[in-house]
């Protein structure tokens, strides 16, 4: 009514109005909520990415741009005569690379007042070399919630290690070459790397280490698993008193047993482990492995091709997928997962996140300036995580880059992440937290005592 007696066709009497869209984001969210969704943040500006558009041309003006809403959802301007066609919806790396790298990149650096606009945090982004083992793995287990019910399982998590999939040594394994190391630094303080006869010296004493160290075993015997899982069974009761008297008509430990055979099954489907049988060739002495869907009732030998017919009674044996093993042992997949796992408990509404990712920042950049493991958007707070499977593998330069880099691309929290319980050295940990405070980040450090997988008498099948 209070535009009734406005002139006609002026600009000031188009009404227009904010729509707030709340958008289901295609990834596993909140164990808490049904559904995933798009929580935008408010240090990452990354509407921009959202692209959409109206009904019909606009002629007299172009509407605000897309903006956050309060509660994180996106918000655009539209009016009666032009609502909103479609809207396109960005992966997550590329709302993740909108917001660092794109937005921002043409703002002045001496704007006059009316122009003054944020400059973006860096020049480019993309994947890092090891994002693509994290991204293989979830592909291979079909997404987080089966990684997480796998690879974090107590049992399962050692079942792993003993056939080489773990990142971190013994202490008694790396003792003997610390050992060296001192009685080297007697006559040589440093080894300068530019030389060849000192690089020389380095990698005899890496390669005399790396003789010491046990090979992992290549299989396990399905006998040895069920004894292993009805031993985890047994210290798992021997530390959760029962609270009633179980049911005398239903045989629990059978139940709980037969958790093991049905875990199996998966793994075998998801080609996480493969289930075969070993034999030796009588002639030429070769181990051949024939796997479950190509036993038949006469085997050759594959170096030979010596005829030979199959056992009977035969002793199955499990190996793993050799990709996995090679991410859990050199790329830190599993403590990636554990983060993982542990940003989802503490989510409610939204959880996304890009694998590790790489920065340049300057456009010329060829090579990276910067790496982070983590991007996460946890219920609309940016986060940067820093991950490391033990605190023997973190220097003080990692934390030094780390800072540097979450001082760049400011985000709400700026986690360390260790996968070994204990504080660290807090010497070492109270600079970094007083530097990021000055910059309104908050600093956190998460270690398996803080989260950790509850165990259970039962395997994920």
């Amino acid at each position: 009514d209070h535009l009734s007696d406005a002139p006609a066709r002026q600009a000031f009497t188009r009404g227009i109005w904010c729509t707030d869209f709340i958008l289901e984001h295609d990834g596993l969210g909140s164990r808490l909520a049904f559904e995933n969704q798009w929580e935008l943040p408010r240090r990452w500006r990354m509407t921009g990415a959202f692209k959409s558009k109206l009904v019909g041309e606009i002629e007299h003006a172009i509407p605000p741009p897309a903006r956050r809403s309060r509660n994180g959802n996106l918000t655009i301007f539209v009016s009666s005569d032009h609502p909103v066609e479609t809207i396109a919806v960005p992966t997550t790396f590329e709302a993740m690379q909108h917001a660092l790298a794109v937005d921002g990149q043409w703002a002045e650096q001496y704007a006059e007042h009316g122009r003054i606009y944020p400059p973006r945090k860096i020049a480019w982004a993309q994947p890092s070399s090891e994002a693509r083992y994290m991204t293989g793995v979830l592909g291979m287990m079909g997404g987080l919630q089966r990684v997480t019910e796998i690879l974090l399982h107590p049992f399962l998590q050692k079942i792993f290690a003993r056939l080489g999939g773990t990142s971190s040594l013994h202490a008694g394994e790396v003792t003997p070459t610390i050992n060296r190391l001192r009685k080297r630094a007697r006559g040589e303080i440093v080894f300068d790397l530019n030389a060849d006869d000192e690089r020389q010296a380095l990698a005899n004493l890496i390669v005399t280490a790396a003789r010491e160290l046990k090979n992992p075993m290549s299989y396990i015997k399905y006998t040895e698993l069920k004894e292993r899982w009805k031993t985890h069974r047994e210290a798992f009761w021997a530390t959760q008193p029962l609270q009633h008297e179980p049911d005398p008509d239903v045989d629990w430990d059978e139940h709980e047993m037969q958790s093991l055979d049905a875990c199996l099954t998966g793994l075998r489907r998801d080609q996480v482990m493969f289930q075969g049988h070993q034999w030796t060739c009588q002639k030429c002495h070769y181990r051949n492995w024939v796997d479950l869907a190509s036993l038949s009732s006469e085997m050759s030998c594959e170096v030979c091709k010596r005829p030979t017919q199959a056992p009977v009674d035969i002793d199955w044996l499990f190996r793993p997928n050799g990709f996995l093993i090679e991410c859990l042992r050199d790329h830190s997949v599993l403590s990636l997962v554990w983060v993982l796992s542990a940003l989802r408990s503490r989510s409610r509404r939204s959880l996304i996140f890009v694998e590790p990712m790489c920065f340049g920042f300057a456009n010329d950049s060829v090579s990276p300036d910067a790496e982070a493991d983590l991007l996460a958007i946890i219920d609309g707070q940016a986060m940067l995580c820093e991950v490391k499977a033990s605190w023997r593998i973190l220097r003080h330069t990692d934390i030094r880059k780390f800072v540097k880099l979450a001082t760049r691309l400011r985000p709400d929290t700026a986690l360390l992440a260790v996968m070994e319980n204990g504080s660290g050295p807090a010497a070492v940990l109270s600079e970094p937290r007083a530097q990021l405070s000055a910059e309104g980040i908050e600093f956190e450090l998460l270690t398996p005592d803080k989260y950790w997988p509850d165990d259970g008498p039962y395997l994920p099948s």
